[in-house]
């Protein structure tokens, strides 16, 4: 990263709802030469986000953005993106902390050194935090508590300017999910490699409302996705 502005970085996080905490201060703990820019991209139009959590985000250096209409996550990462001051960005989901200080540092290296590629951390699941849920969101997440890997948009760096040769996320056939599952499909028919380093990045999925129906809405969701993309 010697050249100047490379160390810089666009962090892009859509937020709906749930708690964000974790992952803003595994942020803010990082350590990295650049300057840092933190794009909050909050979809849900109908529930003003609340006063606690506006303070939390800009207290730590978050610019929140705020979509007039619900885009899905596949269309707040192109908004975010878009609005990106830096070439070099970061999109994570909200729920997804890092397991160390320096995982900024080496997503870039990376970058930097493939600069047409993708970088994506390696996300698992911690057993701590899924002992803690309750019975159906532990049904929920169970098939994925031993998976470990890279996965597109849990925590993915790339450079700006790769979106003129692939397009963006497709926002209409893919609002809700399918959208990593698309543009991987796309990557490959370009030619272009998807990397990983060795840093760890825990997805700490919670939602405090789960049961039955929100279960068979998820399976829904996903079999749709998956339908729309075959």
């Amino acid at each position: 990263m010697n050249k100047k502005g490379n160390e810089n970085v666009s962090i892009i996080i859509p937020y709906c709802f749930g708690d964000i905490k974790d992952t803003i201060l595994g942020l803010s703990n990082q350590e990295y030469p650049g300057k840092r820019e933190l794009l909050i991209i909050y979809d849900n139009p109908k529930t003003p986000l609340e006063k606690s959590k506006r303070k939390f985000l800009k207290d730590n250096g978050a610019k929140i953005i705020a979509n007039k209409q619900n885009l899905g996550l596949a269309g707040s990462y192109n908004k975010g993106i878009k609005s990106a001051t830096y070439e070099n960005i970061i999109i994570m989901h909200e729920d997804c902390v890092p397991t160390s200080n320096q995982l900024i540092v080496n997503l870039l290296k990376e970058l930097n050194k493939h600069p047409g590629s993708v970088v994506d951390a390696n996300i698992t699941y911690s057993l701590q935090v899924w002992s803690k849920y309750d019975y159906w969101n532990k049904i929920l997440v169970f098939r994925y508590l031993k998976s470990f890997g890279p996965s597109l948009g849990k925590t993915s760096s790339f450079k700006k300017s790769l979106f003129k040769k692939t397009g963006y996320f497709d926002n209409e056939t893919f609002k809700t999910a399918g959208e990593d599952l698309d543009f991987v499909y796309r990557m490959k028919l370009l030619g272009i490699k998807s990397l990983a380093t060795k840093d760890i990045v825990y997805h700490n999925h919670f939602d405090k409302n789960a049961n039955l129906k929100k279960v068979l809405k998820k399976e829904w969701q996903m079999g749709e996705a998956h339908g729309a993309w075959k």
